[in-house]
């Protein structure tokens, strides 16, 4: 099976930013968690990977497909989780079926409804009535429904709460565990995902700072401080980058860890 993932030697310049040759490489049925402060340049990659913004040079693929030549399909097969989705206010869950149920030919009712009711989705509530948990929900439904193989998810725990937060990291333990999705998290911290993790990237000022396997990164910095956290680890991370004349600890020469069975 082809990777589920691989940006290679990515780059796109804008006249105040720039993200530079970023190169991760995601494996079937694993999960990657990117890390990084608000401008690190993470939600300019995720745009990249759903052809939203074009990389000036350097190559993006989804299970083989192009990024650019193959957009149709990546976006059939990839699940786009965002902290806003922008439906209208006056939709409501069932609403948002009809209008998806049009653009995937994948779409699955049935996952759906499932996904409504394991997140605690109320199915007839208009969306301007929806608290900001219960609208980040939906979206994390609508983007597992229509056959999706990579799910990316951009940002989504921000000011929730513990309970939405442990339903959330359920369905997609489910999605990955159960159904042998791949999984692609961005996000401010990393912490509540730690367990899902196969590997950490980290993010600073359009540079990839580090990307390895969790277990690689935990054992070196369990001999340290066999208490620390991923969390306290990106800290030191970022610290470290802030005072490095390089600022590079990327590691090109990763060994693949095989997908869960």
């Amino acid at each position: 099976m082809a990777e589920a993932l691989i940006i290679k030697d990515v780059c796109k310049k804008w006249d105040d930013f720039e993200i530079k040759d970023i190169d991760i490489e995601l494996p079937a049925k694993c999960v990657v968690g990117l890390a990084g402060d608000i401008g690190a340049g993470k939600s300019s990659l995720v745009k990249m990977i759903m052809d939203v913004i074009h990389p000036d040079s350097g190559e993006i693929s989804v299970f083989g497909y192009d990024s650019v030549k193959d957009r149709r399909k990546i976006r059939n097969i990839t699940g786009l989780a965002l902290e806003e989705a922008f439906f209208p206010g006056y939709m409501n869950a069932m609403d948002v079926e009809t209008t998806m149920k049009g653009l995937y030919s994948e779409w699955s009712p049935n996952r759906y409804s499932y996904m409504l009711d394991m997140l605690g989705v109320e199915k007839l509530r208009k969306i301007k009535k929806m608290e900001k948990p219960e609208r980040v929900k939906l979206n994390l439904a609508v983007a597992m429904s229509h056959g999706t193989k990579l799910l990316i998810i951009d940002d989504i725990l921000t000011d929730l709460d513990g309970s939405s937060i442990k339903s959330i990291v359920k369905a997609l333990k489910a999605f990955v565990y159960d159904d042998g999705g791949s999984l692609f998290i961005s996000s401010r911290v990393l912490g509540d995902f730690e367990g899902l993790c196969d590997y950490f990237a980290f993010m600073r000022e359009g540079n990839l700072e580090f990307f390895d396997l969790k277990d690689n990164l935990m054992e070196q910095y369990a001999s340290i401080d066999k208490s620390v956290d991923l969390d306290e680890i990106m800290l030191y991370i970022n610290k470290k980058a802030r005072h490095s004349a390089k600022g590079n600890m990327k590691n090109r020469n990763l060994k693949k860890k095989k997908g869960k069975k």
